[in-house]
């Protein structure tokens, strides 16, 4: 299945609903999805899955107004037994901030197989402000998760690699103070941050099943 759209749930009581089959599904956006108190879900199915937004200045369940709002702006993406990859790619360098789950909810539930979600971006993004939420979940397979160089990850981001042995990576540009992974393998997985000179105070961090503060 090919879906392509300009933008999908798109303003208040917009409401947009995505379901693939047990083979390939690609859906390419070209606009904002579940931004200005819309909402959006994309179920993918089985099969080898991707989802591409590709926009000026990402907005990805960006709540309109910040703090003062009527709807909360969700975006969901539910993936199946086999690969998924989410391309998020702005094409205004160097003219915007982005924002993801500012004051909005975003959940990637990625499934089993090896699963990737890019974020494609030479400009400063952020994730989860104003009390927003942003889940990653993986599966069984390899989980690679680029939230960008640039990313200011905010309390209210959660990443889950999924309960296996596969090598999984993480890479952002700093993890902000009450930042949580899970299912983190010390053998096997990895976490880049890219802005030199910042460490977070503490952050949450799960292995084998029991949570663990790590300073």
């Amino acid at each position: 299945n090919h879906f392509e759209a300009d933008y999908v749930g798109y303003g208040a009581g917009e409401v947009f609903s995505y379901t693939g089959g047990s083979g390939t599904d690609t859906a390419i956006v070209h606009g904002q999805i579940a931004a200005n108190d819309g909402s959006a879900t994309f179920t993918m199915g089985d099969g080898t899955n991707s989802l591409q937004l590709l926009v000026d200045q990402i907005r990805l369940a960006k709540t309109l107004g910040g703090g003062a709002h009527q709807t909360t702006s969700v975006f969901t993406y539910n993936g199946g037994a086999d690969a998924d990859t989410v391309t998020i790619r702005n094409t205004w360098n160097g003219a915007a901030d982005n924002y993801i789950a500012q004051d909005g909810d975003v959940y990637l539930n990625m499934g089993n197989g090896t699963n990737a979600l890019i974020f494609d971006t030479q400009d400063l993004i952020y994730f989860s402000l104003f009390n927003g939420i942003f889940t990653y979940t993986g599966g069984t397979g390899s989980d690679t998760v680029d939230l960008s160089a640039k990313a200011r990850v905010n309390p209210g981001t959660i990443v889950d690699f999924g309960a296996d042995g596969a090598a999984d990576s993480l890479t952002a540009g700093r993890l902000d103070t009450g930042f949580i992974i899970r299912n983190l393998d010390p053998d096997e997985d990895s976490i880049r941050l890219r802005i030199e000179g910042f460490a977070p105070t503490s952050y949450d961090i799960t292995m084998n099943g029991a949570d663990a503060d790590v300073t």
